[in-house]
């Protein structure tokens, strides 16, 4: 374990699954590491030189425990509202940060996320915020409605993981959308914007200043057919088939982005929907997606995104990286990645089989179940629930169908009864040509 008094101390936002490679990579780099998490027993926790006990949704608590630890810097990554609340605390500290407060709230915000969209012309939504139920009843606020072509979709202004996200069909249900909706937000506004039937692309890169960003990969974000709760990725497929003929627009649009929202030294994380009205920005980021970036990203792009999040941490505080931190790029890079985040049917799980035999298998870089036998798995109406994920690489259309055909083969969640509840969308993932 690292001294704290040799080695910077860096306070991560979280210690769930989607940070602890930050934190190992962070170790490893010889950052003494500090996570805060409003549960204790995370498994963050438990890898960490040190935690604290502070909601990372809390800059009060967050700030306390930065000051008290005495830490050179905070830092998250795979989550969006913890971004937030490292700004704020990293600037009432007077700590280096990846963004400013006002840039942080950009982000994290959609309101002001959208309101920036407006006023740098990239391509959105028409849209509405609503902040009261006395508002919703208002004249104006209808009027507004009137505007906007059902179906809705009415979203929390500041959640994360597709919660309290609903989509609406007629007026009548508005009401109670509303209500469910702004019990997830904390500033105590939602969003309602028109329902954009779509195919959903993330793009991933780095921004090294506002003119100069770099994107790495452009995937198929794939989520469920979902009536009313919408947005609930079951795997992000790479390349993008449904972006083929688009990355030059793509890459505009992204770039028009960095400019707009002064994006430095940060991770991208980019969501983009494209229909018949051609592309539209759903949300944007600046940290690392949840969808396992941080191991596929190196495979396809060749690009070490965690150690360039780390070196910039470095660089800001000072701080003389060891000889041997260096990027951790395979020698070869494959041509397609497919990420299959797997989910279950509602009930109980029993059991798991078939992880074992899954990751010997050419072509799987890893793979693991995330809910412990004895959970509930409930409705599914937001991502929570997430069972599991495989990262799977290779160098064709035929080998990643094949290698997704032997997962959904291969693995298996039961219940006491022996009933496989793992949901099977090979299907919806499988690729059609080798783009």
């Amino acid at each position: 374990m690292r001294s704290s008094c040799q080695s910077p101390r860096l306070m991560i936002l979280g210690g769930s699954t989607s940070q602890i490679p930050l934190i190992k990579r962070a170790q490893e780099m010889g950052f003494y590491t500090i996570v805060a998490d409003q549960n204790i027993q995370a498994e963050g926790c438990k890898i960490a030189d040190s935690c604290c006990l502070a909601s990372t949704f809390d800059p009060d608590a967050v700030s306390e425990s930065a000051r008290r630890h005495k830490v050179h810097a905070i830092s998250t990554s795979g989550t969006d509202q913890p971004v937030l609340t490292a700004a704020i605390a990293a600037e009432r500290l007077g700590l280096a940060n990846q963004h400013s407060v006002k840039t942080a709230l950009q982000l994290t915000n959609k309101k002001d996320m959208k309101n920036k969209f407006m006023q740098a012309n990239i391509p959105c939504l028409n849209w509405l915020a609503i902040h009261s139920k006395r508002e919703l009843k208002e004249s104006a606020t209808k009027q507004q409605l009137q505007n906007l072509h059902l179906p809705w979709i009415i979203k929390p202004a500041d959640s994360q993981g597709q919660r309290g996200i609903k989509i609406i069909y007629s007026h009548r249900e508005l009401a109670s959308a509303f209500k469910h909706s702004m019990q997830f937000s904390r500033s105590g506004c939602v969003i309602i914007e028109e329902y954009y039937p779509s195919q959903e692309v993330t793009i991933s890169g780095w921004a090294h200043s506002p003119t100069e960003c770099e994107i790495w990969t452009i995937s198929d974000r794939l989520t469920f057919p979902n009536k009313h709760f919408p947005g609930i990725c079951f795997a992000h497929r790479f390349p993008s088939e449904a972006a083929t003929d688009l990355k030059p627009e793509i890459i505009k649009i992204s770039q028009d982005i960095c400019r707009a929202f002064s994006l430095s030294h940060t991770p991208l994380y980019f969501q983009f929907l494209i229909g018949s009205k051609g592309i539209m920005v759903n949300e944007i980021a600046g940290r690392l997606g949840g969808a396992y970036e941080d191991e596929w990203i190196p495979l396809v792009a060749g690009k070490d995104i965690l150690f360039q999040q780390l070196q910039c941490i470095a660089q800001k505080i000072g701080y003389q990286l060891p000889k041997q931190a260096k990027p951790k790029i395979p020698k070869t890079q494959s041509n397609f990645a497919l990420i299959p985040l797997l989910f279950s049917q509602k009930g109980k799980i029993s059991s798991y089989q078939g992880m074992n035999t899954l990751k010997n298998l050419p072509g799987v870089h890893s793979a693991a179940f995330l809910q412990q036998a004895g959970t509930r798995i409930q409705s599914m109406h937001n991502s929570s629930q997430r069972a599991g994920y495989a990262i799977l690489a290779g160098n064709s259309a035929n080998q990643l169908n094949t290698l997704s055909d032997t997962l959904f083969n291969t693995l298996k969640i039961n219940n006491s009864c022996g009933k496989n509840l793992l949901i099977d969308v090979r299907v919806e993932t499988r690729f059609t040509s080798d783009v």
